[in-house]
């Protein structure tokens, strides 16, 4: 079966919670953290005053190549890797441990999950010429080339579920483009898959290669 030669810019799975007010206690979890060999930067390994609560923004905890983030403000916690495997795998070890450590139930309270990647891959075909071919005959193309008075073609393609919009639960989105500082060498891919129901995230997550590698074969055959 054929791989992906990629290189990841980004690479994360988050869970994003619909209740008012953060659900958890974050001190508790990152001693949970901790004990699970995360080292924790300085300024949060110290005492939290009685009764006041804990804002955080970014990056909380880190073990070799694995990061975990926290926005207290959006209800959101991230698991940033290297590669997709262990992205899933670390995201289902901090969902295990909110219920183990902090008898936390996430079921009730999650709005979406959310997997976020950016990465480049070397192509087999001129991304320029991809798109070209694939687009000169399109009418409304041609209609474009007339107004600008010049040939044009789209510089990449981003894809949606149709008559889905954006600010939903279930949302993704697509987009594969020429890297711009080597255009005739590299695709530049950006995708969010957005979903309310973590079976789906994760799936997608794990198969997403096999995915690309399906979408990359279309944009440069012929």
């Amino acid at each position: 079966m054929e791989t992906l030669k990629a290189t990841y810019r980004n690479l994360s799975v988050a869970v994003k919670y619909s209740s008012v007010l953060f659900p958890f206690d974050i001190t508790q979890f990152l001693q949970a953290l901790s004990r699970q060999g995360f080292v924790l930067p300085e300024e949060l390994m110290q005492p939290v005053p009685l009764g006041r609560r804990l804002d955080v923004s970014g990056f909380v905890a880190r073990k070799g190549e694995v990061t975990v983030r926290i926005d207290t403000n959006r209800h959101v916690v991230a698991v940033n890797a290297a590669d997709v495997g262990t992205v899933v795998a670390e995201m289902d070890a901090v969902d295990s441990l909110l219920g183990d450590e902090l008898d936390f139930d996430s079921s009730g309270l999650v709005q979406y999950y959310e997997f976020l990647a950016g990465l480049t891959t070397k192509a087999k075909r001129n991304p320029l010429n991809s798109w070209h071919t694939h687009f000169s005959q399109v009418p409304i193309i041609n209609e474009f080339s007339k107004i600008l008075e010049t040939e044009v073609a789209p510089l990449g393609l981003r894809l949606s579920e149709s008559g889905q919009s954006p600010n939903q639960p279930n949302w993704f989105d697509i987009r594969i483009v020429p890297l711009f500082q080597s255009a005739d060498n590299y695709h530049l891919i950006e995708v969010v898959f957005r979903n309310p129901h973590r079976d789906q995230v994760f799936d997608f997550a794990r198969g997403f290669e096999d995915t690309l590698i399906a979408l990359l074969s279309l944009i440069e055959q012929g």
